[in-house]
């Protein structure tokens, strides 16, 4: 995988992680902010369908880095069914695991561990 598709797969995800912190920030400000008599308003309805959109790129992410683990030589024989469990059970923070340790220590280091200083 190129450099800018490894930065593209981190970005989508550490995408679930990053919106769950800015959705608990906005609701409670959101709460915080409201009368208790007032409907809802539009922007909380567009957190919502970007919670869906989310959701959708959290499961896209998961299928491929498990499919990716199965069809890879990068891990090894005996940690694929156990990177799968924790893949799949612990997707949130499991993932930027996998994302780093597979990809872009794959991608960015050298086999010394030094950075490769190349542009993206």
């Amino acid at each position: 995988m190129k450099k800018l598709g490894t930065v593209i797969l981190g970005v989508f995800t550490f995408w679930p992680f990053l919106y769950i912190v800015f959705y608990f920030i906005y609701t409670i400000t959101f709460i915080a902010q409201q009368p208790l008599n007032q409907p809802d308003s539009n922007s909380y309805v567009f957190f919502h369908i970007l919670f869906f959109i989310t959701l959708a790129v959290m499961y896209i992410v998961l299928i491929y880095y498990i499919v990716f683990l199965f069809r890879t030589d990068r891990v090894k024989g005996d940690r694929r069914a156990l990177w799968a469990v924790v893949i799949f059970f612990g997707n949130i923070i499991a993932m930027p695991i996998f994302w780093y340790l597979y990809f872009f220590k794959y991608t960015f280091y050298n086999s010394n561990n030094a950075l490769i200083e190349k542009n993206i």
